[in-house]
Protein backbone atom coordinates (compact mmCIF):
# COMPACT_ATOMS: atom_id res chain seq x y z
CA UNK A 1 0.00 0.00 0.00
CA UNK A 2 2.61 2.22 0.80
CA UNK A 3 4.60 1.53 -2.16
CA UNK A 4 1.69 2.71 -4.42
CA UNK A 5 1.06 5.91 -2.54
CA UNK A 6 5.25 6.18 -3.74
CA UNK A 7 4.24 5.61 -7.28
CA UNK A 8 1.17 7.38 -7.71
CA UNK A 9 3.31 10.30 -6.05
CA UNK A 10 6.65 9.84 -8.25
CA UNK A 11 3.98 9.56 -11.54
CA UNK A 12 2.35 13.17 -10.53
CA UNK A 13 5.91 14.40 -9.95
CA UNK A 14 7.27 13.14 -13.34
CA UNK A 15 3.77 13.66 -15.71
CA UNK A 16 4.29 16.79 -18.38
CA UNK A 17 1.98 19.68 -16.89
CA UNK A 18 -0.84 20.79 -19.40
CA UNK A 19 -2.28 24.49 -18.65
CA UNK A 20 -5.65 25.41 -19.56
CA UNK A 21 -6.99 28.52 -20.31
CA UNK A 22 -9.67 30.00 -18.28
CA UNK A 23 -13.57 29.94 -19.74
CA UNK A 24 -15.25 33.23 -19.94
CA UNK A 25 -18.38 33.83 -17.78
CA UNK A 26 -21.35 35.17 -19.85
CA UNK A 27 -22.53 38.06 -17.32
CA UNK A 28 -25.39 39.21 -19.14
CA UNK A 29 -27.27 36.22 -18.27
CA UNK A 30 -29.35 36.16 -15.26
CA UNK A 31 -29.93 31.98 -14.82
CA UNK A 32 -30.33 30.64 -11.33
CA UNK A 33 -28.31 27.44 -10.97
CA UNK A 34 -29.73 25.07 -8.54
CA UNK A 35 -26.99 22.37 -7.32
CA UNK A 36 -28.28 18.86 -5.71
CA UNK A 37 -26.19 17.17 -3.00
CA UNK A 38 -26.59 14.15 -1.05
CA UNK A 39 -25.22 12.47 1.78
CA UNK A 40 -26.77 9.04 2.03
CA UNK A 41 -29.01 7.52 -0.72
CA UNK A 42 -31.56 7.43 2.52
CA UNK A 43 -31.73 11.23 2.65
CA UNK A 44 -33.89 13.34 0.64
CA UNK A 45 -31.21 16.05 -1.45
CA UNK A 46 -30.07 19.37 -0.37
CA UNK A 47 -31.21 22.20 -2.84
CA UNK A 48 -29.08 24.92 -2.89
CA UNK A 49 -30.07 28.07 -5.11
CA UNK A 50 -27.31 30.55 -5.92
CA UNK A 51 -27.85 33.98 -7.97
CA UNK A 52 -25.48 35.81 -9.95
CA UNK A 53 -23.85 38.31 -7.71
CA UNK A 54 -24.40 42.38 -9.37
CA UNK A 55 -20.86 43.92 -9.80
CA UNK A 56 -19.65 46.33 -7.55
CA UNK A 57 -19.59 49.45 -9.33
CA UNK A 58 -15.63 51.09 -9.37
CA UNK A 59 -15.30 54.80 -8.74
CA UNK A 60 -12.27 55.97 -10.94
CA UNK A 61 -9.83 58.53 -8.98
CA UNK A 62 -7.50 60.39 -10.98
CA UNK A 63 -5.09 60.67 -7.92
CA UNK A 64 -3.64 57.88 -5.95
CA UNK A 65 -2.01 58.09 -2.30
CA UNK A 66 -2.21 60.55 0.45
CA UNK A 67 -4.01 64.07 -0.79
CA UNK A 68 -1.92 67.66 -0.46
CA UNK A 69 -1.19 69.01 2.67
CA UNK A 70 -1.95 72.68 3.47
CA UNK A 71 1.52 73.11 4.93
CA UNK A 72 4.73 72.71 2.06
CA UNK A 73 7.01 70.87 3.82
CA UNK A 74 10.81 71.08 2.87
CA UNK A 75 13.61 68.39 4.30
CA UNK A 76 16.06 69.43 6.92
CA UNK A 77 18.69 67.82 8.04
CA UNK A 78 20.99 68.40 11.35
CA UNK A 79 23.89 66.73 12.27
CA UNK A 80 23.51 66.04 16.50
CA UNK A 81 26.35 64.08 19.36
CA UNK A 82 26.15 61.25 19.79
CA UNK A 83 24.42 61.48 22.94
CA UNK A 84 21.95 64.17 22.44
CA UNK A 85 20.38 61.54 19.23
CA UNK A 86 20.12 58.96 22.10
CA UNK A 87 18.47 61.67 24.29
CA UNK A 88 15.78 62.22 21.89
CA UNK A 89 15.36 58.66 21.64
CA UNK A 90 14.19 58.42 25.03
CA UNK A 91 12.05 61.53 25.05
CA UNK A 92 10.30 60.02 21.73
CA UNK A 93 9.44 56.61 23.48
CA UNK A 94 8.24 58.68 26.98
CA UNK A 95 5.72 60.61 25.14
CA UNK A 96 4.87 57.88 22.82
CA UNK A 97 5.77 59.46 19.39
CA UNK A 98 5.59 57.22 16.23
CA UNK A 99 8.57 59.04 14.60
CA UNK A 100 11.34 61.22 15.51
CA UNK A 101 10.41 63.67 12.67
CA UNK A 102 7.15 64.57 15.47
CA UNK A 103 9.62 65.10 18.41
CA UNK A 104 11.26 67.69 16.41
CA UNK A 105 8.67 69.31 14.88
CA UNK A 106 7.38 69.80 18.41
CA UNK A 107 10.91 71.05 19.45
CA UNK A 108 11.22 73.30 16.19
CA UNK A 109 7.42 74.99 17.09
CA UNK A 110 8.47 75.27 20.42
CA UNK A 111 11.58 77.60 19.72
CA UNK A 112 9.64 79.49 17.15
CA UNK A 113 7.16 80.52 20.23
CA UNK A 114 9.83 80.84 22.49
CA UNK A 115 11.21 83.48 20.13
CA UNK A 116 7.75 85.32 18.83
CA UNK A 117 8.21 83.97 14.82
Amino acid sequence: MASDIIKDFVKKQTSPISIGTPKSKNSDSETTKVKLESVDDNVEPIVKVTTPIDPIPQVVRSHNGRPKSDVEKVKLSVYVPAEAKNKLIRIQHDNYKSSMNDVIIEAINDLLKKYGQ
